[in-house]
């Protein structure tokens, strides 16, 4: 049997479609043959969707985080290896993020969470956001899911939305 092809192209929309076709057949048998509980099936698979979306999540609040440090303390002697975490992170990012997601993933809110743990690693080690770093995400999502996002992209980005400064890299 050959899978839709949603679920091939784009995993979480194939999820929410098949969570509410559930419930459509839900809806019309009354009861379900063997007990099945449809509703309680589509809530699983819907949180399968969401689980995958919450990853993607996950990984990008990573590339911002690193991104951050980066940018705020760009001569700290772990950017080489903040610089390796950015790729691995967008790597694994482009791995679970799906068109579907774009609409649902709050960059502002992201970035919100990447900026207030970058703080916290930073004063860690006794330095600080660099001053002037935006509070709305200076990034649109189709800016960084693409194969073609860099470490140096993703600075100057940063740089140009820090009080319009031109970039560290």
């Amino acid at each position: 049997m050959d899978r839709h092809p949603l679920y091939e192209e784009d995993f979480h929309a194939w999820t929410e479609a098949q969570a509410t076709a559930l419930r459509r057949l839900a809806a019309t048998l009354q009861p379900a043959p063997n007990d099945l509980d449809l509703v309680a099936v589509a809530e699983e698979i819907e949180s399968v969707g969401w689980s995958e979306r919450a990853a993607a999540e996950s990984h990008l609040r990573q590339v911002f985080v690193h991104l951050i440090k980066i940018a705020s303390s760009p001569l700290a002697p772990a950017v080489k290896h903040w610089g390796k975490e950015i790729v691995g992170f967008h790597n694994e990012f482009l791995g679970r993020f799906t068109p579907s997601m774009a609409q649902r993933i709050d960059c502002d809110l992201v970035w919100a969470r990447a900026v207030r743990e970058a703080a916290a690693a930073l004063e860690a080690d006794g330095e600080a956001l660099r001053p002037g770093l935006p509070t709305a995400c200076p990034f649109a999502i189709v800016d960084i899911a693409v194969e073609t996002f860099s470490v140096a992209d993703g600075l100057a980005r940063i740089a140009m939305a820090t009080d319009g400064g031109a970039p560290d890299a």
